[in-house]
């Protein structure tokens, strides 16, 4: 097994953890990561991750999935939603924790999508 790393690009939707960093889907160069083979064959197997510069696929976001992440995670997320699901997202958040970081992000993307 190559102890060599490669650069994946991680889906949206999806929060890899390596070397101690979190690695968010749809957030720019933010989304490329370098992994070992072992890691990266887990992650595709999972539908995590892709080649970089094989195209990311726009994932179908589950909202609840979202909210479970940080506040990083939830505002990486964030630009893969329409407006609808940015509305549902809102209506979730302050049902459950009701975090102010959340919820201006969320806030914040609905006006991008809205402009």
């Amino acid at each position: 097994m190559s102890t060599e790393k490669k650069l994946y690009t991680v889906q949206a939707g999806y929060t890899v953890r390596a070397g101690g960093k979190n690695y968010s889907g749809g957030a720019g160069d933010a989304s490329n990561v370098q992994l070992s083979d072992a890691d990266a064959k887990r992650l595709m197997d999972d539908g995590r991750i892709v080649p970089a510069g094989k195209g990311a696929k726009p994932a179908a976001v589950d909202a609840t999935n979202v909210l479970e992440g940080t506040v990083s995670d939830v505002t990486a997320a964030l630009d893969t939603m329409n407006a609808d699901q940015l509305k549902q997202l809102a209506k979730d958040e302050k049902a459950g924790k009701a975090r102010v970081g959340v919820l201006d992000a969320i806030e914040s993307a609905l006006a991008r999508t809205e402009a």
